[in-house]
């Protein structure tokens, strides 16, 4: 009868908390696309299977989620994760909230503490022109102008807000 591999033998995991940055909603399987379409194209099919890269969880409500990977390609896994910047064909950016070496740790140090958006109303002046508050998270604040020539700007840009630190405005 076939045990399987002792424990000592198996290669470590590290478990990657990270949140996933865009204005609309990313699903699952868009953002597993996203991410091996630019670890393959990056690394190469072969280095990229090295890392043993599973995403393990994803919430598409808060864009939070988990993913494991081999201990000794950590960093590259990283990398590939900051390579990501388009998803499902909108922007969008990965930041890694934390490394554990244990789901259970990952998720109490890392994956409760995630804070949503929450909505703002208001306006602020900032720089000589009037702007609109959307909405802020912590430190940062989205503002939309109000200005005509601003916004044209920002829509030549595909974004909507312009973001903005409470250090920025003086709060």
């Amino acid at each position: 009868m076939r045990k399987g591999m002792k424990p000592s033998m198996r290669p470590r995991k590290r478990y990657v908390a990270f949140r996933v940055y865009c204005d609309d909603r990313i699903e699952k399987e868009e953002f597993i696309r996203s991410l091996w379409g630019e670890a393959t194209a990056f690394f190469g099919e072969e280095r990229a299977a090295e890392l043993n890269l599973w995403v393990m969880d994803y919430h598409p409500e808060t864009g939070t989620g988990f993913l494991v990977c081999r201990h000794d390609r950590l960093e590259v896994v990283r990398g590939a994760l900051g390579l990501v910047g388009r998803i499902g064909g909108r922007r969008a950016g990965i930041g890694v909230l934390g490394v554990s070496g244990t789901v259970k740790s990952l998720k109490r140090k890392f994956l409760n503490k995630v804070e949503k958006f929450k909505e703002e109303k208001g306006k602020i002046d900032f720089e000589g022109d009037a702007f609109n508050l959307v909405r802020s998270h912590g430190e940062f604040i989205d503002a939309v102008p109000e200005r005509d020539e601003l916004k044209a700007r920002l829509k030549e840009q595909n974004r909507r807000f312009i973001g903005l630190t409470r250090k920025d405005i003086g709060w």
